[in-house]
């Protein structure tokens, strides 16, 4: 069975559309980054320049609503670019339900290893990013 591709919520996932200013997109990685090791900025550089704007984005936005821990940005650009690389870069906007559940799949830990569930909060994350930047396609 075929699945459709997710349709982005958010229109301008970009400054201008697709046409990514250099010296802007620099300002969103850092603003993401900011107070972080250098390692987290060159996690997004190794991204595409569209999944890294939109986790870029999503970090900032919700920097702007809560007050995000160190700890916890750090998990957030872990876990997502780990996503992205999953599917080797490919956009956000073009995964399917099947793949974004295939990806949450293979977080998923045998009962012995996590007895107490652990890997669920990490699926959290994942499908906090998702739903807020990505609406599953409607008929």
């Amino acid at each position: 069975m075929k699945t459709k591709p997710i349709v982005s919520s958010v229109v301008n996932l970009t400054p201008a559309g697709k046409n990514y200013n250099n010296s802007f997109f620099e300002q969103r990685i850092g603003d993401a980054t900011l107070g972080l090791t250098p390692y987290f900025s060159k996690l997004l550089y190794k991204l595409s320049k569209e999944n890294a704007w939109s986790i870029a984005n999503y970090i900032v936005s919700m920097r702007t609503e809560v007050n995000l821990s160190d700890h916890y940005r750090r998990n957030i650009l872990s876990v997502l670019t780990n996503f992205s690389i999953f599917y080797n870069n490919k956009s956000f906007r073009l995964l399917t339900r099947d793949e974004i559940l295939a990806f949450l799949d293979s977080l998923r830990k045998v009962e012995d290893v996590d007895p107490l569930h652990k890997w669920v909060s990490t699926n959290i994350i994942h499908i906090e990013f998702i739903n807020i930047r990505y609406a599953p396609y409607s008929n």
